[in-house]
């Protein structure tokens, strides 16, 4: 099953938290179709060099902002340039446990009539 992972990053990003969170979705039994991710502003070189390091690994759709709007702005343009129904929000301080993906799209799909997992 197809789906799209969101993620915006800002100015105060932890490179260090960022790539534990990347590294995460790297490791996913189910891995993500696409990765959106938002640059609301502009965000610290090493923050860049942390990206720079998944673009391999990670499907990376790039959306880039001039300043920073807040959280809910970027989601919101983040999310229109999802290509896929199913959207995981993923924060980049998150680490994901391997099974995250494939526990979640299985439950969604079982259950048609539930829009959201938490």
């Amino acid at each position: 099953m197809p789906f799209s992972v969101l993620m915006s990053i800002y100015h105060a990003t932890s490179s260090s938290e960022l790539h534990s969170c990347l590294k995460s979705l790297c490791a996913q039994q189910l891995p993500a179709t696409q990765i959106v991710l938002v640059r609301d502003g502009p965000v610290r070189p090493e923050v860049e060099r942390c990206i720079d390091n998944f673009t391999s690994e990670l499907p990376f759709e790039h959306i880039f902002f001039s300043e920073n709007r807040g959280l809910g702005p970027a989601l919101h343009d983040g999310l229109i340039a999802c290509d896929y129904d199913i959207v995981a929000r993923v924060d980049s301080d998150d680490c994901s446990l391997p099974e995250r993906f494939s526990l979640q799209t299985a439950f969604l799909s079982e259950n048609p009539q539930i829009s959201a997992v938490g």
